[in-house]
């Protein structure tokens, strides 16, 4: 029904917005729930009328539940680069570690319960909804399961993540009329569970426990949270993530999540959640034929072909991969200590050293943090408009939004390269003599929810930004009120990852600040788009194309350019221009430092005779720094 249904409207007379797919599992769990309701079963359900049901508020046969692990993002990008190599794949093992998390309590819990996929409204960005009968048995599982999930928590992390489930009774009239006000009560009973973490440990003196004694504890050189065991390199958690997973994933298409909670003797390729089940990695071939007593759903990564032999989970498990059917040697993949000898094999993940190889101009990496606007005020208000809020029209935007960032995002960066990347290598700005056996030359550490992480090289990270921010305008068919703000820097490739995450961060935040709907870059937020007196992204990526093409040609000497940065600093104060010396200055420097008359009076043209002139100036860092940084040898 998903692959079929989940762009028909489910109805056409009102909003044609709720997708009959969402409508129908959604309409399937709350009659389960009504089902369920002892009251409602023996007495009231037979012959009720629907106009009725949804006045009725004497009864609470819903049960709203809110799962939420935090502490995601300090976790995901506080990893040591202390020679035990392997940093990328142990990145992606993270990010897919914690999505993976996610995904297998949801299910266990409905797995639990009996009931099916219907009752889950949504699932990522480290969080679920799910709406659940209103019984005694239900929620005795919810307090068993947020035990188990935090001695998992805690003996595989000490507390650096956390898990809070919070619920809220409902009656069906507050499902049909009230359900943003009891959305914002279930988000307030979460943030008072905040203060509650690993309660029961705590209770019981479990939370100290020390079987070994301190002298013979080594700190895992990775986490430095865990122990490493006697032999070993790295703690039992960083080896699944960077192993069994990290190293995995390339050559995965899919994954099977079980309930099965019995050891198998040698590790597994997956997780082994202990209580909560295990986490398989599969081929797509083998999880049709994976079913058990214990499996609680077999999903194919991004294939909606696969339908209905297996769920559909999309994952942006977008890496640099070598494609090829045969090895390739790299010299600068020396630079990982797993690679000395440059080798990348079939599948094998490209390092960052390689990837910032991959710029043009200078070798450096390029890191995006990117995040949908307001997407909470849109959830709260937006969807109530007129009183039209629902689980239907929850579950379709949730959905949605996956799709795009954690499917279409795929399409997105694979496009990019093979559109605009090749050309160049065939241009010869970037040199790379096995570009077609590369399918993306970015590294989607994390996206999901409506954020996404992504590292790629220096050159064509601004370029991709702008792709994924039209193509997200045109996913939401251009609403004035759904945009994107981002942040990148620059940075050399053995940058710490979590300077990294902490600097695009900021970023990003500034142009949140700024205004949202905005980017920042070379410490400069702008707008993507040029308006009345602001140059946008997109013409200040046109301008930095010329200036480079001048630089190359001889035309304007690349010390220009840096003077013209030193008098930026001078002109601009608190984002504003000031008008003083800087103005002869600028005059003189141009005809003293440029040869060729015509090039110099458009560019004195560009930077002092037009009526935008002086708000370029303020934004000059963003093309000034491209330039220089691509014409560096």
């Amino acid at each position: 029904m998903y692959r079929y249904a989940w762009c028909v409207p489910s109805a056409s007379n009102v909003y044609p917005d709720i997708s009959l797919f969402d409508h129908s599992r959604v309409t399937a769990a709350l009659a389960v729930c009504l089902y369920e309701h002892p009251k409602w079963a023996r007495e009231r359900l037979p012959g009720i009328s629907p106009e009725r049901l949804r006045q009725l508020e004497d009864t609470e046969p819903f049960l709203l539940v809110k799962g939420e692990i935090s502490g995601i993002q300090s976790y995901i990008y506080r990893i040591v680069r202390t020679g035990t190599g392997g940093i990328a794949k142990r990145l992606r093992g993270r990010s897919f570690y914690l999505q993976m998390f996610n995904h297998q309590v949801a299910r266990l819990l409905l797995h639990r319960l009996g009931l099916t996929l219907a009752h889950l409204i949504y699932c990522g960005g480290g969080s679920f909804l799910m709406v659940l009968p209103n019984t005694e048995p239900v929620r005795d599982q919810l307090q068993q399961l947020v035990e188990e999930v935090e001695d998992y928590l805690w003996a595989h992390h000490l507390g650096e993540l956390k898990f809070r489930l919070a619920d809220k009774p409902l009656s069906p009239k507050a499902v049909f009329l009230g359900l943003s006000e009891a959305l914002q009560d279930l988000e307030l009973r979460l943030t008072q569970v905040r203060y509650r973490h690993f309660k029961a440990l705590f209770r019981e003196n479990r939370a100290v426990e020390r079987e070994k004694p301190w002298e013979s504890i080594r700190p895992c050189p990775s986490c430095r949270i865990q122990v490493v065991e006697s032999g070993a390199e790295l703690c039992e958690t960083c080896e699944t993530q960077q192993q069994r997973i990290g190293a995995r994933l390339p050559r995965t298409g899919g994954a099977i999540f079980s309930a099965d909670t019995l050891p198998t003797g040698p590790p597994e390729i997956g997780v082994d959640w202990k209580k909560l089940g295990k986490t398989r990695l599969a081929d797509v071939e083998a999880l049709y034929a994976a079913y058990g007593p214990e499996t609680m759903e077999s999903v194919t990564f991004n294939r909606p072909d696969r339908i209905p032999k297996t769920s559909l989970l999309f994952v942006a498990n977008v890496v640099p991969k070598n494609e090829s059917s045969r090895e390739i040697t790299v010299p600068t993949e020396r630079d990982d200590e797993e690679n000395p000898e440059g080798i990348v094999q079939r599948h094998q993940t490209f390092s960052f050293s390689t990837i910032a190889a991959w710029s043009e101009g200078d070798a450096r990496l390029g890191i995006l943090r990117m995040d949908a606007d307001r997407m909470g005020a849109i959830i709260a208000q937006g969807l109530d408009h007129h009183g039209l809020m629902s689980f239907s029209r929850m579950a379709t935007l949730s959905r949605q939004l996956q799709v795009f960032f954690e499917g279409w995002l795929r399409n997105i960066c694979e496009d990019y390269t093979v559109q605009e990347w090749r050309p160049k290598v065939r241009e010869e700005r970037i040199l790379c003599d096995y570009a077609d056996a590369i399918q993306s030359i970015f590294y989607v550490v994390y996206s999901g929810g409506d954020d996404l992480f992504i590292i790629g090289p220096w050159s064509e990270i601004l370029p991709l930004a702008l792709r994924i921010r039209d193509d997200y305008r045109r996913f939401t068919c251009e609403n004035p009120d759904m945009t994107l703000s981002a942040g990148v820097i620059v940075c050399k490739p053995k940058f710490p990852i979590p300077a990294m995450a902490r600097l695009s961060g900021e970023a990003e935040d500034r142009s949140k600040v700024r205004g949202r709907n905005r980017i920042t870059a070379f410490g400069t937020t702008v707008p993507w788009e040029s308006t009345d007196g602001e140059w946008g992204l997109r013409e200040l990526l046109g301008l930095a194309e010329q200036w480079t093409r001048w630089i190359r040609d001889d035309k304007v000497p690349r010390r220009f350019f840096h003077e013209l940065l030193r008098l930026q600093a001078q002109a601009v104060s608190d984002d504003a221009v000031v008008r003083g010396m800087w103005i002869p200055r600028l005059i003189y420097r141009i005809h003293r430092n440029i040869p060729d008359e015509a090039i110099a009076a458009e560019l004195h043209h560009i930077l002092l005779g037009r009526p935008n002139s002086l708000a370029l100036l303020r934004v000059v860092r963003v093309p000034a720094s491209i330039a220089l940084l691509k014409t560096r040898s």
